[in-house]
């Protein structure tokens, strides 16, 4: 095999998921509780390694004739369902996102949920015991995402706008100065 083909092969190594969730608030019905019950409208996933971003998909309740969670979560599991006990890692922007992610999946109706099969990372923690830093001091706040957009033609595709792809620099920056037993990730 030639150098040339064994690099090429090297760089479309898919080590690491990037997933980002985003979500719209709806008031609880209970007015005593300080809770709030948040649907998932859309989601970003990367598939990487620390060389390259090899590709990147996206899923929103806006298009893709996606009419509610229910679609946009078995999208999103039949997307992950390929890379389950790979030794691949799920990387999120920071723990609430799995959190939220799994409430999503018990309250909705998808058929046998599970994100068993992955190792997890959450990139604000690391940043945040290893460097003393957050998200937002590389200027992705959760507020400064950018969501998926929907294309204008008949076909309405939901387009990724950039989001997951600067949560792979931040964390091509960072990683080879975490721990080796933190780029584990704690199975899920």
């Amino acid at each position: 095999m030639s150098r040339g083909s064994w690099l090429h092969l090297d760089d479309l190594r898919e080590s690491w998921l990037f997933l980002i969730i985003g979500e719209a608030e709806k008031p609880d019905h209970h007015q005593d509780s300080q809770s709030s019950i948040a649907e998932i409208e859309y989601w970003e996933l990367g598939v990487g390694n620390p060389e390259t971003l090899v590709e990147t998909t996206a899923s929103s309740l806006s298009g893709e004739h996606v009419h509610s969670q229910t679609e946009l979560l078995s999208k999103l599991l039949n997307e992950l369902r390929t890379y389950r006990y790979q030794g691949t890692v799920l990387i999120t922007p920071d723990r609430s996102t799995i959190q939220r992610l799994r409430a999503a999946l018990v309250s909705g109706d998808v058929e046998t949920p599970s994100l068993r099969g992955f190792a997890h990372i959450d990139i604000e923690s690391q940043l945040q015991s290893q460097f003393g830093q957050a998200l937002g001091d590389y200027g992705l706040a959760e507020e400064e995402w950018r969501r998926p957009r929907v294309t204008d033609d008949d076909q309405q595709r939901v387009v990724n706008t950039g989001t997951v792809e600067r949560i792979w620099e931040v964390w091509t920056q960072v990683y080879r100065l975490v721990p080796g037993n933190s780029l584990e990730g704690v199975a899920l």
